[in-house]
């Protein structure tokens, strides 16, 4: 079963990590339900031991990595007062993704 934890990162700025998600291969289960969501997809590389993802939701921008060391962890690249809108969306897409 999929978790949200909250985390954050050495610049203060909040991480989302999405638990038991922890294989190269899980990466693109998860950006593939975000773009069943609707959400556009603005540019992803693959590398050898990260993978990264950037994604629009209407105007608002985050990423969704993975790095073998982590596993797979999401955060807003947008200047906004909060990052609650990411939260709830990281919430639907786990929901969706124990659901499959």
């Amino acid at each position: 079963m999929v978790n949200l934890t909250i985390g954050k990162n050495d610049e203060d700025s909040i991480e989302y990590y999405l638990t038991e998600l922890e294989t190269y291969e899980s990466f693109e289960q998860v950006t593939s339900e975000i773009i069943n969501l609707g959400v556009t997809l603005i540019d992803q590389l693959d590398g050898i031991y990260s993978r990264t993802a950037l994604f629009d939701i209407d105007g608002k921008k985050f990423k969704i990595i993975f790095h073998e060391d982590v596993g797979i962890y999401a955060f807003s690249v947008s200047k906004v007062d909060n990052d609650e809108w990411l939260h709830k969306f990281l919430l639907n897409v786990v929901k969706k993704l124990n659901k499959s």
